[in-house]
């Protein structure tokens, strides 16, 4: 699979776009007025969750980045290329910070530590604002 073709990203767009695929995997940023998408590709989920104008978008595919920087999903991505392990953000620098598919080819520790350092604290309660989330797998008892 060819992850930097632009038809791998618009494919992706359309996945994250449609509610009723099973495949569809975003997250819920809710108010959060800065976001950071870690393994952000050429910002398909940014795109299509609307979050254009408060997300930034990081990967290490600069192929894909120069797809978002283009508008090729639709609006121009504010994106930087890095890796989750050495995010070139501030500390406290995000509302929210998500990586939808990214986190299992990082150092995940140094990654976690990286994320929690540049999620600034939610709702004064001190803790970050990472959200993780796994898709339901179809297991061999058809759940």
């Amino acid at each position: 699979m060819n992850t930097s073709s632009l038809a791998y990203h618009q494919g992706e767009l359309r996945v994250a776009r449609d509610r009723a695929n099973p495949q569809r995997l975003v997250p819920e940023p809710g108010n959060a007025q800065s976001i950071l998408d870690i393994g952000c590709g050429a910002g398909q989920t940014i795109v299509a969750l609307g979050l254009s104008e408060r997300a930034t978008g990081l990967d290490v595919d600069l192929d894909a980045l120069r797809f978002g920087a283009r508008g090729a999903m639709g609006e121009p991505l504010k994106a930087a290329a890095g890796m989750g392990e050495r995010l070139p953000f501030r500390d406290a620098a995000f509302d929210y910070v998500y990586s939808r598919v990214a986190l299992p080819y990082m150092d995940i520790p140094a990654a976690l530590a990286r994320c929690t350092a540049c999620c600034s604290p939610a709702g004064g309660s001190g803790s970050p604002c990472i959200r993780l989330r796994f898709p339901r797998s179809n297991s061999a008892a058809g759940t």
